[in-house]
């Protein structure tokens, strides 16, 4: 620790194993004083370069974190192609299959629910007490919503062709298809029946 004396031109530095008590040393502009000073001096300027570096280090893992992640469009598809619901979600940058991006959405959109509360739920798998609205489907207040019971209903519900999925416009058949995620990658669902569970 130490502090500056303006009026006597110099700097009074306490040990930190002995700050408490009246030991100190006088740094002043006397040629004795002067390698004291130098040391701090020295100490204050490599712990700065330190803790810039560490900072450098932190943000540059930051971007390289968020550059490993894609932002897709998902949305809900009449069978005629009209858009009903859009939404962008982050995903890694790696491949995943049909099945991952399915719960994926579903829990997205439960968590999302469940932690908002807004008036209505617009989601791929209509809640079992929701009542269907023009804005979505609307549920009694503090409402939560089963994020493993709709993530089962949207995975069964495409096994038994109650909807189909277009990746750029091209049909996915399988839920162990391969999915790539980039920016450029557009999700569509598109409901031949309605969803209803969880």
């Amino acid at each position: 620790m130490y502090q500056k004396n303006l009026d006597q031109g110099c700097i009074l530095v306490y040990p930190l194993a002995s700050r408490h008590s009246n030991e100190k040393i006088v740094l002043g502009r006397d040629s004795e004083s002067l390698p004291y000073l130098y040391f701090w001096i020295i100490c204050l300027l490599v712990m700065g370069r330190v803790f810039m570096v560490q900072t450098k280090n932190l943000s540059f893992h930051f971007v390289r974190k968020m550059e490993n992640l894609a932002i897709i469009l998902v949305q809900d598809e009449t069978a005629t192609g009209t858009v009903l619901n859009q939404m962008e979600m982050s995903l890694p940058a790696a491949d995943l299959t049909l099945k991952e991006l399915i719960a994926l959405r579903v829990l997205k959109e439960v968590e999302v629910y469940n932690k908002k509360q807004p008036k209505h739920f617009q989601g791929l798998v209509q809640p079992t007490e929701a009542e269907r609205t023009l804005n979505g489907f609307k549920l009694k207040p503090k409402t939560l919503i089963d994020a493993e019971k709709q993530v089962y209903v949207a995975l069964e519900a495409f096994t038994k062709n109650s909807f189909f999925v277009l990746v750029n416009n091209k049909q996915i058949s399988s839920l162990e298809e391969v999915i790539p995620a980039s920016d450029l990658t557009t999700v569509s669902f598109v409901k031949l029946t309605p969803l209803v569970g969880g």
